[in-house]
């Protein structure tokens, strides 16, 4: 090679030459490739010269030629022999190399996206359980939404039968016609049958069960000052079981196996049966809160009855916690953040004047009903 010109290395494949191809170094002279190794010597002009990316994954530049003696085949492997090869090579053959430099980079997005998806692929198990325990509230409520209305009722009944078990309730009487009377103006055009129950107990609580069950204690019938904020709490109850939080919690805790449970059958096996106490004791998250809140709030107000009552019954629950008092499980599982407790008031400031007639109901009566239940 003249000193100065840009040579390179590659391997030559051809007639005569043994299989594993031979060393040869070459470089432009002008318009002709310059090629040498042992006991050959090439001079081609590139006009007789094809070129194309070479290799299994082209990363390879292939420079053929057909000659009297048969077809000739030069192959660079590294990227800088490559360079020098394309670099002094004459402007007849720019075609031929940005071809094959098309070619190769063609092939190595192939191959980046096909490593891309390879990974993914190995990473999906470990994006699936980052993306359900990201979105487990909204995957939790799409399962739901989809679980149909009989079969959340079998669940709220043998989680009912289990609970009567373990408490008494009663589903006649003062207190109970009360609680029905004033539940039923809540969710008119509902897809539940409604039951209610009132429980020999001194605990100051209510809750509700997916399907339409809600049961109050007894207790909370004896706090409240008047058939107004025993409303506020149904109506927030009713609210709760109309956006289905609580099988929303359930699917959530407790995983897709509850709702397998549900549509094979199993309603009263061990998997809803470990879950029955979870349901009577469960705790919402505050958006699930928020949302009865402000869902009983328009219930309310569409029975009606004054929305302000809500608001009165959980702050003063939430203020004879703050000085001690005992047995307020209502505040266990409904928590009256400060937050909640603003949001709720000025949701309630915002509506529309309205007068409301107060509901029909001997509540002296009720609560003197409830007192003799709530001895138990």
């Amino acid at each position: 090679m003249p000193p100065g010109d840009m040579s390179f290395s590659g391997r030559l494949f051809g007639p005569g030459i043994a299989g594993g191809g031979l060393p040869v170094s070459g470089g432009w002279r002008g318009d002709v490739l310059h090629l040498q190794g042992e006991g050959l010597e090439f001079d081609l002009p590139a006009g007789l010269l094809g070129m194309r990316a070479a290799g299994f994954n082209l990363q390879q530049t292939g420079i053929h030629w057909n000659t009297g003696n048969g077809e000739f085949a030069l192959f660079l492997d590294q990227p800088g022999d490559q360079a020098a090869f394309t670099s002094g090579a004459p402007a007849s053959l720019a075609t031929l190399v940005a071809s094959s430099n098309s070619q190769r980079k063609g092939m190595q997005r192939r191959f980046r996206f096909g490593a891309a998806a390879v990974l993914l692929y190995l990473l999906l198990p470990v994006i699936a359980i980052l993306v359900f325990f990201l979105n487990t509230d909204s995957i939790a409520q799409w399962a739901a939404d989809k679980v149909p209305v009989k079969y959340e009722e079998k669940l709220g009944s043998v989680v009912l039968g289990q609970i009567r078990a373990e408490q008494k309730l009663t589903d006649r009487g003062p207190a109970v016609d009360a609680v029905r009377e004033i539940g039923s103006r809540l969710h008119p055009g509902s897809r539940y049958r409604y039951r209610w129950f009132v429980a020999e107990s001194n605990d100051v609580n209510a809750f509700a069960l997916p399907g339409g069950v809600v049961v109050v204690h007894a207790g909370l019938i004896r706090e409240a000052d008047s058939a107004g904020e025993l409303a506020g709490v149904l109506a927030h109850e009713v609210a709760h079981v109309e956006r289905r939080h609580a099988l929303k919690n359930l699917v959530k805790n407790a995983g897709f196996g509850i709702l397998l449970s549900l549509v094979l059958g199993d309603v009263s096996g061990s998997t809803i049966a470990a879950w029955s106490g979870y349901l009577t004791q469960m705790k919402f998250s505050r958006d699930a809160e928020m949302d009865a809140d402000r869902d009983g709030v328009k219930r309310m107000v569409a029975a009606g009855i004054d929305p302000t009552h809500m608001l009165s019954f959980f702050s003063k629950m939430a203020e004879k916690e703050g000085k001690g008092a005992s047995a307020m499980s209502v505040l266990a599982t409904h928590p009256s953040s400060q937050e909640r407790m603003a949001a709720l008031q000025e949701l309630i400031k915002g509506l529309p004047p309205a007068s409301y007639a107060p509901m029909p109901i001997d509540w002296a009566s009720v609560k003197a009903a409830a007192a003799t239940q709530s001895s138990m």
